[in-house]
């Protein structure tokens, strides 16, 4: 079942701080992993409740 991806202000504001590349990059995973939940996510330690990091490339 594919996922929505609601961007936050702050979000799209980290985006356009990045070069276009890097960008378009995370995008591109972002919506990957909102279809088929497929990524390089982890579960962040010692955070209540659970919070996940996606990694993509460097970022």
């Amino acid at each position: 079942m594919a996922r929505s991806i609601d961007w936050s202000r702050q979000s799209q504001s980290d985006l356009k701080k990045l070069s276009k590349r890097d960008a378009d990059r995370v995008r591109r995973a972002l919506e990957r992993l909102a279809a088929t939940e497929r990524g390089n996510v982890e579960r962040l330690k010692g955070i209540d409740p659970p919070e996940y990091r996606l990694r993509v490339g460097d970022w």
